[in-house]
């Protein structure tokens, strides 16, 4: 790389341009103020790093003029979840199924969702959150768009109610059938159901239909989450 940035100066190139890759390209032109010393390259404030970075890693700007190897992380923040269409969990992700994992192995994790799903063993472990099964719902956050958003229960630390990670079971809204049934005697409308003159009410039950749960059509994903 030296070599190039002399041979550009010996042919009188007033601006060398250098590309970093850091989490995409960000193109960076230095006016030709190019000092070369032996195991190190300044243009104008910046430093380029004397020795080589491991395998992957990539050179960043601060924006403050220091240059450095940094690893790639693929700008998907610490926390995020995403459902993937596989069996395998992929590299830098952790399966949402409630487990408990090390405080340490995934410092950066805990440091975002601390114990909110579960303290796992209350020093050296917490739980991720469980997701199997489960519909992802946005968060209301007191928009009234979830009218039951009080009653939502317990995500794994106590929390309940309008709150990131709390539940709600299954349930059919709120609704009501009107059944007339006609007696051969007619007598006077009770609450939609004729009575006879004999007083006998008479009423009907539907006979059941449906399946185990209330849901839409769905396809399976294995949600994960970011550490």
């Amino acid at each position: 790389m030296a070599k190039k940035i002399k041979n550009m100066l010996k042919n009188n190139m007033i601006l060398c341009v250098l590309i970093l890759a850091a989490i995409g390209l960000t193109t960076v032109v230095f006016a030709a103020d190019v000092k070369i010393k032996e195991g190190t390259i300044t243009i104008g404030a910046y430093t380029l790093p004397a020795t080589d970075g491991s395998d992957g890693q990539m050179l960043v700007t601060n924006g403050s003029g220091t240059v450095s190897w940094q690893t790639y992380s693929s700008g998907v923040p610490t926390g995020a979840v995403m459902g993937f269409a596989m069996e395998t969990v992929p590299s830098g992700w952790l399966a949402c199924e409630g487990q408990a994992v090390s405080r340490t192995t995934y410092a950066d994790l805990f440091a975002t969702i601390s114990d909110d799903y579960g303290n796992g063993d209350g020093s050296t472990t917490f739980n991720l959150p469980d997701y199997r099964g489960y519909f992802l719902r946005g968060w209301d956050n007191t928009a009234g768009n979830d009218p039951d958003a009080a009653s939502r229960t317990d995500r794994g630390d106590g929390t309940t109610g309008d709150n990131i990670g709390t539940k709600q079971q299954d349930e059919l809204k709120r609704h009501s059938h009107t059944s007339y049934v006609w007696n051969s005697n007619q007598g006077t409308a009770v609450g939609g159901v004729r009575r006879g003159d004999g007083e006998t009410q008479h009423g009907r039950t539907t006979s059941s239909t449906g399946g185990n749960e209330a849901r839409p059509k769905n396809i399976y994903v294995m949600y994960c989450i970011r550490y």
